[in-house]
Order: C-alpha cells, then sequence, then structure tokens
C-alpha cells in the first residue's frame, strides 16, 4: 500500500520508493526504455514527484535462470540490496511501490515470501507496499500449459530453439512458478495487486502469457486490466502520450490513491498528522519536468554495464508539500490536508456502480449553502450497498476533499464512545482517554471552530444514539452524511435523505458480468435470470460473481447450484424475500469452504463485525490453541483458511501487514449463525470466548487500567458482543473460569469509565458463571468479581451491599491466595477498601478500620507481587484517614513516603493526584502556606490534564486552590479559580453538594471585594451567588442556616455524599 505522505514537518519520511525490476533478458534500463525515452525517468516523476524511483537489475539471460534456485538468488540479491538502502527508521517507513515485468514479478513473489517466512535483514513490517505486475506468469491450468508458455517464451525472447536440454529447464520453469505462486498465496493478504496483461501476441507464437495466468483472482487484486501491446512491449513506451503509457498511469493513480487512503487508516492506527498527496496529476508545464537532484546509485557490480548505465537510478524532484505541487489540476484540491483519524470500512471499488443519482444528491445538497450542516441520510434494505455509497462519496475527490473525515460505527453506544475518544485523542485534543462526557464534549468545540469536515454515522439503529455526538449548528461549516436500515431516520435532524434500492435486471446483470475475469455469450444470456433470482440485491450479485470465479465454474453451472440450495434454506426454515437470498447465496459459498475456514468463519462470526484486529484470530504460538482449533494455531492452516474466505468474499480486509483489520457484513454473520446446531453453537462460543481471553487486557494486582484504555477500546466491542450471544443462548453453552475471569476485567474497565449499569450487568453475569462452576468452592476468580460489584456500590454510595461484597471478596481471597503467592496483593486491596467503608462519615468504625488498614500496608510491604503503585494506593489511604480523623502529625508521614514514590511512577493517576491534594493541605496545616498552595496548583494542573476542564475531580482542586488563594489575599486568582470551579461543577455530574458551596464562597469573596472598592455590581453578583448557594443547601439540609465557615461550606458536600 502506498501511504499518504506526511507534510515537511513530519520529519525525514517524505515520499515513497518505486522499484522496477525487469524480466528474463532484460536490463535494469533496457527493459523500460524505447527510442531513447527511459520512462521510469522521464515521464514518471512528473505524475509521483516525491517517489524515489529505483531499478534492480540481475543476470538473468538464460531460460535456466527461471529455475528456482536462481529466482532464489534473485531474490535474496533484492532483499540485500534493498535491505541496504533502508537502513536507518525513517527508510523503514518509507512504502514501497513495486513494477515488475514478466519473470521479474516470480522474483518478486519470492523476496516477499522469504521476508515472510525468515529473519533476512529487510524489515517490511513497517511500510505499505503496492505490488504492479506487467504480464507476470503466475500460473498455469496445468504443468503442460506452463511448458507451452515457457516455449513460447524462449522463442519470443530469441533464447534459442527448443532442445531435449531445454525440455528439462520447462520443466522446472513450470515446477518453478506453482510452487512460487501457491507460497505466495498464504502472504497475498498482506498486499495490494495491480495485475496486467498482454492483449497482441506475435506472429506464428501467440500470446506468450495469457488473460488468466496474469492475474491471480486474490480478493486485494484490485484491477486485471489489458494493455494493447507484446510480452515484451508491454513494460516501454516512446512518449507520455503513448496510449498504453496514459492507461498504465491513470490506472496507477487510481491505485496510489485508494493505497494512499488505506495507509493513512492503516499504518498508523489513527494518524494524527496532516497527510498530502505524494503526486501530482500531470500539467501542460510539468510533463518534462526533470530533477537537478537526479543520480545514478548502483546496485550492480560497476564492471557490468550497458549503454550509459544498467545500475539503480534514483530520481527525486524534492520534498514539496501538496499546496507547492498540485497546482491548478482539477483532480484534486489544491489546498486541503484531510484527517483520517480513524479506520474506514472496506471499499469495494471493482464492484462498485450504478449509483451515480444517488453520489449527485450527496455531492448537490453539500454545495447547497441553505443549511449550516447539511446531514444527507441514506437508508434501504441491507446489502443494497449504503455503506458503500458513503465509501464511494469520501473516496471520489472529484466531489471535493475535506479537511477531516470521521467515521462512526453508530449501531451501539460502546462503539460511538471509543470512536469518539480516539478521534480526539489522535486530534491532540486529549493525551488519553479520560470521561465520555469530556471526549464528546472536546470533539463538539472541535467541530465549531473546524470547517469543512466530514462525518458518517454508519448503520444507524436508532438516531437516539447518535444524539450526544451530532455538531451543534454554531460555529464553522461541516458536513454529515447517515447510512441506516430504518426508514424513520429520513426526518430532522437530517436535511436530506434517500433509499436505496436493489439494482434493476439490466444493471445488475452488468454488475454480474463486470466482476468475472471473462464471460461467454452463453453466460451472457444466463445473467439476467441469475439476477433476477437474486432480487437486484448488490451484495448477494457480487457474492455469486465470487463463488462462480472462484470455483472456476460457469454461470450455468452456480445458477444450478444455486437452485439446489435455495430448496435446502426453505426447509431450514427461511422462506421468503431478500432473507431467502441472502441465506442462499452465502449457503451456496459457506458449503465449499475447508474445515479450517468454517471454523474461522464462525469464530468471526461471533465477534462485532467491524475492526476486527487479525491478531485476535491468530494464536501461533499458544501451546493449547490448536486443541481449540487448528486454524487458530497453526500457521500454514490459518493462512490457507483465510485465503479461502477472502476469495469468496465472505471476510474483508484493510490495512497494512502489521496493522490489519477484518470486517464481516453483519447479513453473512446472521447467515452463518443462523445454520448453527446446538453443537455448533458451543463449538463458535469456544473458539470466540478463547480468543478474546487472550488478548483482552487485565487488571494487574488491583491497579487502574488508564494505561490500557486504548487497548481495551479495541477489544470491547468484540467482547460485548461474544458476551451478548452467551446471554442470549446461556441455556444453551458451558463457560468457564478462564471466560469468567476477562469479564471481571472487563467490568472492571466499564467501572473506571463511570459506565456503572454495563460495568454492574457484566460483572453480575461473572459472579453466575463462577457459581454454576465452584459449586460453593472458595476462588481468587469470584473473589475478584465481588471486589469489583462492591466497587461499584461504593460509586453508587450504596454502604450496606458495598460492606457486605468486600466482605465476601476478603473471605473467598483469604481461603484462596496463599501469601507467598503475587496475587495475595488482591487481598491487600480488599483490606483497603473495606477500611475505607469503615472510617465514612455513615459507619465511623475507626478503630476496627485502621487495623484493616494496617493489614494491607503489611502486604503491600512484605509480601510479593507488591508496586510502587500499590504502595502508593495504600499508603496514600492510611495518610488521608488519619488526616481525616484530625491526626495531622500521623498522617504526615504516610503521606510523604507516598509522595517519595512518585518518581517511581510512570504517569499521574486520580490516585496520585489525591496524594499531592491531601499533601497540599497537610502543608497548609503544619504553617506551611506558600508551600501547600504551590502543591494544589501542581495538583490542579495534573488534574486538568489527566481529566479535563469539566471532571468534578478538576472542580474540587479549582475550589480548593480558590478558597487557599482568599485566604492569602490573592483575591484576584481567588475567584478566578472559583468561577472556573463553578463552572465545572455545573457542567459535571458531581454530588449536589458542590454547586451551592462554590456558590456561597465565590458570592461571600464577591461581596467583599465589592464592598472594599464600593462597586454596588460586584456585590449584586455576590448576592445572587449567596441566594443560589442558600437555596441549594435548604434542599441539601433543610435548614436555611447562615453558612459562613469552611467547615459549613464542606458540611454541604458531606451531607450530599450522605
Amino acid at each position: 500500500m502506498i501511504p499518504w505522505i506526511h507534510s515537511k514537518t513530519a520529519g525525514t519520511l517524505s515520499g515513497f520508493s518505486i522499484v522496477a525490476i525487469h524480466g528474463l533478458n532484460g536490463g535494469s534500463f533496457s527493459t523500460w526504455t524505447q527510442d531513447g525515452k527511459l520512462w521510469l525517468r522521464d515521464f514518471l516523476p512528473s505524475t509521483f514527484p516525491s517517489a524515489r524511483i529505483m531499478t534492480f537489475g540481475y543476470n538473468a539471460n538464460l531460460f535456466t535462470d527461471c529455475a528456482s534456485g536462481r529466482i532464489n538468488d534473485f531474490a535474496n540479491n533484492l532483499i540485500a540490496l534493498l535491505a541496504a538502502k533502508r537502513q536507518d527508521s525513517n527508510e523503514k517507513r518509507r512504502p514501497l511501490l513495486f513494477i515488475c515485468h514478466s519473470m521479474g514479478g516470480l522474483v518478486l513473489k519470492r523476496a516477499l515470501t522469504i521476508v515472510r517466512n525468515r529473519s533476512s535483514g529487510l524489515d517490511l513490517s513497517k511500510s505499505p507496499a503496492g505490488l504492479v505486475f506487467l504480464a507476470t506468469p503466475h500460473r498455469g491450468a496445468n504443468s503442460a500449459s506452463l511448458a507451452a508458455m515457457g516455449t513460447n517464451l524462449m522463442k519470443a525472447l530469441q533464447l534459442g530453439k527448443p532442445t531435449t536440454k531445454s525440455a528439462r529447464e520447462l520443466k522446472e520453469f513450470s515446477t518453478s512458478v506453482r510452487e512460487i505462486h501457491s507460497n505466495f498465496i498464504d502472504i497475498s493478504r498482506q498486499y495490494q495487486v495491480l495485475s496486467f496483461f498482454e492483449l497482441k501476441g506475435y506472429s506464428g507464437i501467440g500470446l506468450i502469457v495469457d488473460e488468466w495466468s496474469s492475474h491471480m483472482d486474490i480478493d486485494n487484486e484490485q484491477y486485471k486490466v489489458g494493455l494493447a501491446a507484446t510480452h515484451t512491449d508491454i513494460c516501454h513506451f516512446s512518449s507520455d502520450s503513448d496510449g498504453n503509457y496514459r492507461m498504465l498511469i491513470e490506472l496507477l493513480e487510481m491505485f496510489v490513491r485508494q493505497l494512499m487512503v488505506d495507509s493513512a487508516i492503516a499504518e498508523e492506527a489513527f494518524d494524527t498528522m496532516n497527510p498530502t498527496l505524494p503526486y501530482r496529476i500531470p500539467s501542460k508545464d510539468t510533463r518534462d519536468s526533470r530533477s537537478a537532484h537526479s543520480q545514478d546509485l548502483s546496485w550492480q557490480d560497476s564492471s557490468r554495464k550497458t549503454g550509459a548505465s544498467e545500475s539503480i537510478m534514483s530520481t527525486s524532484i524534492g520534498i514539496t508539500s501538496l499546496k507547492d505541487e498540485l497546482g491548478e489540476s482539477n483532480h484534486v484540491s489544491t489546498t486541503a490536508k484531510t484527517h483520517l483519524t480513524n479506520r474506514l470500512p472496506y471499499f469495494f471499488e471493482q464492484g462498485f456502480c450504478f449509483r451515480d443519482e444517488e453520489l449527485k444528491m450527496i455531492d448537490e445538497h453539500f454545495r447547497d449553502d441553505k443549511f449550516k450542516i447539511p446531514a444527507f441520510g441514506i437508508y434501504g434494505e441491507g446489502g443494497v450497498g449504503k455503506t458503500q455509497i458513503a465509501l464511494r462519496h469520501i473516496y471520489s475527490q472529484a466531489n471535493r476533499t475535506y479537511k477531516a473525515i470521521f467515521w462512526f460505527h453508530a449501531d451501539t453506544n460502546d462503539k460511538l464512545a471509543n470512536d469518539c475518544d480516539a478521534i480526539t485523542i489522535q486530534l491532540g485534543l486529549q493525551e488519553k482517554r479520560s470521561s465520555l462526557e469530556e471526549g464528546r464534549r472536546l470533539f463538539n468545540l472541535w467541530l465549531q471552530d473546524t470547517s469543512d469536515w466530514l462525518l458518517v454515522f454508519d448503520n444507524v439503529e436508532d438516531m437516539g444514539m447518535v444524539a450526544p455526538y451530532w455538531p451543534t449548528s454554531i460555529g464553522s461549516k461541516g458536513y454529515i452524511i447517515v447510512t441506516s436500515r430504518n426508514p424513520q431516520i429520513a426526518r430532522a435532524p437530517l436535511t436530506m435523505s434517500k433509499e436505496v434500492e436493489s439494482f434493476s435486471v439490466a444493471d445488475g446483470t452488468k454488475m454480474l458480468l463486470s466482476e468475472l475475469s471473462s464471460y461467454t455469450e452463453d453466460e451472457e444470456m444466463v445473467a439476467p435470470e441469475i439476477t433476477t433470482r437474486l432480487g437486484g440485491l448488490p451484495l448477494a450479485i457480487h457474492h455469486m460473481a465470487c463463488f462462480a470465479r472462484d470455483r472456476s465454474i460457469s454461470l450455468s453451472e452456480a445458477l444450478k447450484l444455486y437452485e439446489e440450495e435455495e430448496s435446502m434454506v426453505v426447509e431450514a426454515g427461511v422462506y421468503f424475500g431478500q432473507d431467502r437470498t441472502l441465506a442462499t447465496v452465502w449457503s451456496l459459498s459457506i458449503s465449499t469452504l475447508s474445515d479450517e475456514a468454517l471454523q474461522l468463519l464462525d469464530t468471526i462470526s461471533l465477534f462485532d463485525p467491524d475492526s476486527i484486529p487479525t491478531h485476535l484470530i491468530e494464536h501461533f504460538k499458544i501451546p493449547n490453541a490448536v486443541a481449540i482449533s487448528s486454524a487458530l494455531g497453526n500457521f500454514g492452516l490459518h493462512s490457507k483458511a483465510m485465503s479461502n474466505l477472502y476469495s469468496r468474499s465472505l471476510v474483508r480486509k484493510k490495512g497494512s501487514r502489521t496493522s490489519q483489520i477484518l470486517s464481516i457484513h453483519r447479513l453473512i454473520q446472521s447467515a452463518v449463525r443462523r445454520r448453527w446446531s446446538d453443537c455448533q453453537k458451543m463449538s463458535a462460543f469456544q473458539k470466540a470466548a478463547f480468543c478474546i481471553e487472550q488478548v483482552y487486557p487485565r487488571q494487574v494486582k488491583g491497579q487502574s487500567m488508564a494505561e490500557m484504555y486504548s487497548e481495551c477500546a479495541t477489544y470491547n466491542s468484540h467482547m460485548l458482543s461474544i458476551y451478548k450471544y452467551f446471554c442470549r443462548n446461556n441455556d444453551q453453552l458451558t463457560p468457564t473460569m478462564d471466560y469468567a475471569e476477562i469479564l471481571a476485567h472487563c467490568g472492571w474497565y466499564y467501572y473506571e469509565r463511570a459506565q456503572l449499569s454495563t460495568s454492574m450487568e457484566i460483572l453480575r453475569t461473572a459472579e453466575e458463571i463462577c457459581l454454576r462452576l465452584l459449586d460453593g468452592k472458595m476462588s481468587p476468580t469470584l473473589g475478584l468479581v465481588y471486589n469489583n460489584i462492591s466497587c461499584i456500590y461504593s460509586a453508587r454510595r450504596q454502604r450496606k451491599e458495598n460492606m457486605e461484597y468486600i466482605s465476601l471478596a476478603i473471605r473467598h481471597r483469604e481461603a484462596s491466595i496463599s501469601r507467598d503467592d503475587p496475587e495475595i496483593q488482591q487481598l491487600g486491596i480488599s483490606y483497603m477498601n473495606y477500611a475505607n467503608v469503615l472510617q465514612s462519615r455513615s459507619v465511623r468504625r475507626l478503630v476496627e478500620a485502621e487495623t484493616y488498614y494496617m493489614k494491607a500496608l503489611e502486604i503491600r510491604e512484605n509480601c510479593p507481587g507488591g508496586t510502587p503503585e500499590g504502595l502508593e494506593l495504600t499508603l496514600n489511604a492510611m495518610g488521608s484517614f488519619k488526616f481525616i480523623a484530625g491526626d495531622v502529625k500521623g498522617a504526615q508521614p504516610y503521606i510523604e513516603r507516598a509522595i517519595a514514590l512518585h518518581p517511581q511512577l510512570k504517569v499521574d493517576t486520580t490516585f496520585t493526584l489525591h496524594t499531592l491534594y491531601v499533601w497540599g493541605d497537610i502543608q497548609w496545616a503544619v504553617g506551611k502556606r506558600d508551600e501547600g498552595y504551590e502543591t494544589q496548583l501542581r495538583c490542579l494542573e495534573g488534574m486538568k490534564k489527566l481529566e479535563g476542564e469539566y471532571h468534578w475531580m478538576t472542580g474540587v482542586s479549582y475550589h480548593k486552590v480558590g478558597c487557599l488563594a482568599h485566604m492569602m489575599g490573592k483575591e484576584s486568582e481567588a475567584i478566578e479559580n472559583l468561577r472556573a470551579a463553578l463552572k465545572t461543577f455545573r457542567a459535571a455530574d458531581c454530588a449536589p453538594g458542590f454547586v451551592p458551596r462554590t456558590c456561597l464562597v465565590l458570592g461571600k469573596v464577591l461581596i467583599e471585594k465589592g464592598q472594599r472598592l464600593d462597586d454596588a455590581s460586584t456585590i449584586t453578583e455576590g448576592a445572587a451567588l449567596k441566594l443560589e448557594g442558600s437555596d441549594l443547601a435548604f434542599a441539601i439540609t433543610g435548614r436555611r442556616d447562615n453558612m459562613e465557615t469552611t467547615r459549613d461550606f464542606d458540611e454541604l458536600v458531606a451531607r450530599s455524599y450522605r
């Protein structure tokens, strides 16, 4: 894949590399030269000015050089020389585009296979790559056809007449082609492919490599195009106006354009840099431009040269920005820099057609200035191509170039929240995931301050779910697309909508035939009947074409098999309409899958259909993976199974080799699940649960998962998809304790993100699983579940239930964890949580609380598995307990020890900032007022950075700093911070006592200031705030006492908690 090139500020990576590889009896310059014109140097730079263009030369002048051993030699040379060019980290990130003629394609395929399967010195893991093949012999129907191809190649290249010796060479050639092709298919999913084939033959010989042999029919072979040239002429051109060159370059531009969008999303999963195009469209003024910095960098022995130089050539037009390079081209905007901050779904460009009306409506509506934020809805039945229309609008640069494109998977609240979090982080609005409300607020502010953005809400089930993310009409102009199966979306807030229907028979027939490599007159006749049987449904038509192409059968044969399968689907209970059509098509494809492919498809069908990381189903190094499924644990079987799924278009993939993402259509998932027996349900659940158990992050020794929020977000939608399936089929499935444990960790994540209902639901299920499997036995897993449930009750201020579940957690952990087991730290957490409840205002069992704090501290200090984070947390709890009890001197040593641990901690957390907060209080209490004030300022800055401006804990810090500033005579600072605290408390979800407390304090300060300055307006403002605070306080206390002291104010918060 060729990614968008970063701007000048992005470092030294300023372009991509093109590597041209000649074929048999070719040369690194001569193969690409005609009439003195080396098109790689003389024409190509005007299209790709920021590309570094190189050719690879090797000595292959005899047919024996096509033998496997010689190709291995050439491949290893290519690897070594390319590695030498890509030694530093920036070079290793430079994307690659390979252009190969004939046998050069075999050399490249062998090299890529070597790089993938062993340590080779060439690191391609960080660089996306696209492969362009010109008349490469990828395959033959059998050995005889490959031998005939080899014979014709010998004749065309004038390598001598066939002899007995050459017969052996032809046999080796046939073996090499088959072996290289077979091995490459296993890794082909890592690359995007563009294949060209020859249309002109030689007199008395015909075509050297026919159309079928010149392409591979793999899922990511995006284009297969014929050029009006012979086998040897297909790779050189006399001028840039040559018809073949223009066709080649136009397809290269389109190929590179899509690869750029793919890699902008996939190479750096949410890249924040502003990408720009790595090429410009040739214009009248620039077409013949040459670089002043061109140089020849030899990869060959200097003694072997033909012409000027048979060497590696490097051409560079310099590092230029998009604005400088595009000039007046009407193909691409000259000013926009597009943020693609999250992943787009798979766009099936080759099969996209006949939606011009919908695209025109979107474009015209977005150009209409009548609406501040035009929002276009696309609705219709599943499988008609709603998502593809939205993607086509994005990929079509002719429509407009957006400054930012954001894609929301909008079928669940969790996915919407995850997408929003990731977007705000990648825009630099927050350093890491904080509260969900803060992420939404920051995103909406960004939309108001930025123009020309596009939001896509895909697969919306309920418009109410997207409402929190819907931008206001205040601020800059943007655009919205919504896709849904629900026709009810066709109303406000959408400003226009369009129902998308299935294709007509004529259009459906054209689509079906266009997706076949070739077709006969008989197939042209039967195609309308197939389209009619499929109801014109684009998704079904596409899958029928894939099925026929993959099985190498005619459309008549495919129709016959469809009719047979349809009767079986009817017997299975799917009786009508679209459901029966799709069920039949997919059942047809599924029935021919290998066992391993079926295992993977069953597993994938329990994940969320969007954004499935490939490593979620790759567990080759886990010993028991093969016992769960050979397709999960064996690399070779896994690769073949995935190729099986790709070729039938049952699963799609996007992204670079190191960051590949899978997707599956929701309707395919439904069809797969529908065919399951009870036994198959259990098998699929076991495999999916095993996969998620291997990758989902775990809470470590009771600590926060804050550092793992992004990783959790990657898997949460899949975790919830499996979880919901389990809940619906609980009586038919047998879970494991491992599954219960991973649910406990997932529940803790949602607790930390303040999604308490989701957290409790998941943890209750984990509890039920444990109770079912343990039969009354004590277990650390059940102890973990009980501990996490107790925290939810604590957050809900349900003291009785909180104490009950902490006691249960302590019982299980005391009975099931030995003191020499590092997991004993979990018991320390439970002791500390129990002590926190015992010392609370509503319980006040202080002696008992101190006993449990000391038990927790003893485990932290003396048992294995302790961490600085855990010890700091316990010291903080003990010190805070003593400070609240009025024992300032007793609190001081504990808090000092906690503060001393901070340099050892990786990041600030709410716990470490709370330690800082208490330390500031202690410093103030012992008379070190300046130091205490500075400490509270540090705490405030840390809280703003960690939780954002509008988190209630940030408000607490604002209030504290404001109060201390007032007592120190810093009037301006006091008013500024108290205003900020009030603004935060009004916006945040917090206890009701915070707002009246700050109103009363701020009102008091303003009245004092107004009286000192004789400023009536300030006095009036202060009085209004005091009145508001008094009214709100009455709602909490039931009294209208004259509150004036700090203790009075703080009692409001304490009462609201109680």
